[in-house]
């Protein structure tokens, strides 16, 4: 649990970001600069703050400070912070990584990802991945029964991020289902199913591993579809529906099912015997593991839609309604998948990074409105409110009086 200095960073943090949120570039060409400066002098202090609780020997500490520079990533756009202290940060996150236990590992590869999630490429951010890939490897090939989910998240994106090497991010998808096989914790394993989908829509985009890994994939997924966590089963369908959508049917009809366990099923394709456990799922037929009626509708209702986009329909529209009156509608099934990650990752910073961040713009294909606008709009809503609640509040006056 983070200490209470790092609870009150935090609330500082917040504060400043609520106050720069009130007072967003209304004329940007002329007061970029003064304004980026005005926000940096407000951080600075803070980000030093962070650092120096990490280097405590306090469990608390380092967790607050942690926690502190996560947030500061997820509200803040600015540079000079992050720039002013590379080194520092490179040798006290990777320190984390190497001494610390399972929730300080966690939380510095989630501030390694936020890096690089924000500042793209560059040298610093280069050497946040030739790191990252060795510890990353060094911490999950001995993953037991701790749950290093979020840590798995965070390395997932940093791949997706920096990696321009294909046959890297393959041998970390390896690796991902190789967690999954040999963990003990569930949400490990769905964390690693839905990352090994998140890298794939790359992969696949170049065919690389061809029929041979589609068929072994198909088999490792299918035995996730028996899980008896729902969560997994749901990153099972999620990544055969994504193989199908990726790789085309040819793909999947060439893989032969080595299951014999039953007579009848030993004539089967790969294919059919997948898809029939997908539709078994949707129906909830012989399905006894799920305790609530809430567990059952989400994965009947996540099955149908698998089962739609593999019959060729178009998947379900994700609309996201912005500050600034926009709305981003994400309608191909890869996309969604990728918004669903980013959503996980960024957490209540992601509709700040939605307007802001270029790498999300160019993901989604998206250009937000400049921020007069957002600003008009938001200043027209407050009035409308005003004048709304002040007729609310007459009626409620005049209907008392009329009842006096």
């Amino acid at each position: 649990m983070a200490s209470l200095s790092g609870h009150l960073l935090i609330r500082d943090l917040h504060s400043i970001e609520k106050n720069s949120r009130c007072n967003r570039k209304s004329r940007r060409d002329e007061e970029e600069g003064v304004q980026d400066d005005l926000q940096e002098e407000e951080y600075s202090g803070l980000v030093d703050e962070a650092l120096d609780m990490i280097c405590d020997a306090s469990k608390s500490k380092r967790l607050g400070g942690l926690a502190a520079l996560e947030t500061y990533l997820l509200h803040h756009a600015g540079n000079a912070e992050i720039e002013k202290h590379e080194n520092t940060l490179e040798s006290v996150l990777f320190g984390c990584l190497r001494r610390g236990k399972v929730e300080e590992r966690c939380k510095a590869a989630t501030v390694l990802g936020l890096i690089v999630f924000h500042y793209g490429i560059n040298d610093f951010t280069e050497e946040i991945l030739e790191k990252m890939e060795r510890y990353a490897a060094r911490i999950l090939s001995d993953v037991q029964k701790d749950d290093y989910s979020e840590l798995i998240r965070s390395t997932a994106i940093i791949y997706f991020v920096l990696c321009d090497n294909p046959s890297d991010t393959f041998e970390f998808m390896r690796l991902l289902l190789s967690v999954a096989d040999k963990g003990k914790s569930d949400s490990q394993r769905e964390s690693a199913l839905r990352c090994w989908t998140f890298l794939l829509i790359d992969i696949a985009s170049i065919n690389l591993g061809g029929p041979e890994f589609v068929e072994e994939a198909l088999k490792v997924m299918h035995r996730y579809l028996f899980h008896t966590e729902s969560g997994v089963r749901l990153a099972a369908g999620e990544a055969i529906t994504m193989l199908y959508s990726q790789y085309g049917l040819a793909s999947l009809n060439s893989y032969e099912s080595q299951d014999t366990s039953r007579q009848d099923d030993e004539a089967k394709s790969g294919l059919e015997l997948i898809l029939g456990r997908m539709k078994d799922i949707e129906k909830n037929i012989g399905e006894t593991t799920r305790k609530s009626k809430k567990d059952r509708t989400e994965q009947r209702g996540e099955f149908k839609e698998f089962l739609k986009i593999i019959d060729g329909e178009s998947p379900k529209q994700s609309k996201i309604s912005l500050p600034n009156g926009q709305t981003l509608i994400v309608d191909t099934f890869s996309r969604i998948v990728q918004l669903n990650m980013l959503r996980l990752f960024l957490g209540s910073g992601f509709q700040g990074h939605l307007l802001h961040n270029a790498l999300m713009h160019e993901i989604f294909d998206f250009e937000p409105l400049e921020f007069e606008a957002e600003r008009t709009n938001s200043d027209e809503k407050k009035v409308r409110n005003k004048e709304r609640n002040e007729e609310r509040r007459l009626s409620s006056a005049l209907k008392s009086s009329m009842i006096l």
